[in-house]
């Protein structure tokens, strides 16, 4: 695992490479195509930004897309959301949030100005290509241990998953939820369909939603509808959906798929 004992300090964030677009008013935080080609440009920067501010950082990188970036000295925020999250909103409420750490704010836009006029960014405009013009950093903050006898986790993602083993959890794949087994506080991390749409090349929506639906909700409505278990659905929005058993009986209600909710 990429998360070892010295780079999990207060002072570590992940980072992704992203695109920040301009517009009249504001810049947008958009995704990269990660081709083997924009990977290798990806790579080359992010290497170039390592050696150019050894002084100030390390970057490890974990998987080929998100990086550990270790701060020498430098404060880390740890209020920036995951990646996906920010996807295609507005940058400048997030930079105007990252200002009250000064070194913090300087450095990124001592990186930002870097990676702006390198080499590899000046080729891929002159290609009419996306600039790798900004990092997205994330995840900041101290590590709270947490015993596996607390909360049983299933996840499909492969940072969440690593960040678990390391605060002590044993997270187990999506697959798991099929065999129907409650007997503690159950997480289960679903990032498929928020990956789907945040993507720069769009996936089939209908397979990803059919795919949730088979391998997630129905096991899990299952165990609700027994009285075994009740689900709080936390959507990343301004509210959570709570599901118990006596939910069903609302028999008024027409039954809906999730893929007609999302439309």
């Amino acid at each position: 695992c990429a998360f070892d004992d010295e780079c999990c300090s207060s002072q570590s964030l992940l980072c992704e490479a992203v695109h920040l677009k301009p517009d009249m008013r504001n810049a947008y935080i958009v995704p990269l195509d990660h081709s083997d080609r924009t990977s290798k440009h990806i790579a080359i920067v992010i290497n170039d930004i390592a050696d150019y501010f050894k002084e100030d950082l390390s970057l490890s990188n974990i998987n080929g897309r998100s990086w550990l970036m270790q701060l020498r000295q430098c404060q880390v925020p740890n209020h920036l959301p995951h990646v996906l999250s920010v996807i295609g909103r507005k940058a400048d409420p997030y930079i105007k949030q990252s200002s009250g750490i000064l070194e913090w704010y300087q450095l990124i836009n001592e990186i930002q100005m870097y990676m702006h006029s390198h080499q590899v960014n000046q080729k891929r405009l002159q290609q009419g290509m996306a600039t790798i013009n900004s990092l997205w950093c994330w995840g900041g903050g101290e590590l709270t241990a947490v015993s596996n006898s607390e909360v049983k986790v299933f996840c499909d993602d492969f940072l969440t998953s690593a960040f678990l083993a390391r605060i002590g959890l044993v997270p187990e794949n999506l697959q798991g939820i099929t065999d129907g087994i409650f007997a503690q506080n159950n997480i289960c991390i679903d990032l498929s369909l928020l990956r789907a749409l945040k993507a720069a090349q769009s996936d089939d929506l209908q397979a990803v939603i059919e795919s949730i639906e088979s391998t997630i909700f129905e096991p899990l409505l299952n165990a609700v509808g027994s009285g075994r278990l009740k689900i709080r659905l936390r959507t990343g929005h301004d509210f959570d959906y709570l599901l118990n058993r006596f939910s069903l009986l609302k028999f008024w209600q027409k039954p809906v798929n999730l893929a007609t909710v999302i439309e």
